[in-house]
């Protein structure tokens, strides 16, 4: 809506500048975030999360609060598992929208080749 979409991805995303180069219609601003990889494939995920690990998170994706965009692209496969914290801990700076890519994906491969 504000033309202004926020990513947190893995650090070879960010590094290729892949959401940058395809989304042209709107500022981009890309987060490298690999630490809430590890945190994910450590068990972490919306359902466990407590204070401590919700600070963090909030710590983590801090350098995006002032993009002041209005949508989230969850650029990882793993994210999703965070999505609800994410998006609570995105809210107070205008994230209205997250963009998860799992989903996407998977309902491309399966409209394409099911």
């Amino acid at each position: 809506e504000n033309k202004r979409i926020s990513v947190i991805a893995t650090n070879r995303t960010v590094n290729t500048h892949a959401f940058k180069k395809a989304i042209t219609v709107a500022e981009v601003f890309e987060l490298a975030t690999q630490e809430l990889v590890k945190m994910i494939d450590s068990g972490i995920c919306d359902n466990n999360a407590d204070d401590n690990v919700i600070r963090k998170i909030k710590h983590l994706v801090s350098p995006l609060f002032e993009a002041e965009a209005d949508t989230l692209i969850l650029g990882c496969t793993h994210f999703p598992a965070l999505k609800g914290v994410i998006g609570e801990i995105f809210a107070p700076y205008g994230v209205k929208n997250i963009i998860n890519t799992a989903k996407i994906g998977a309902n491309t491969l399966i409209n394409h080749h099911g």
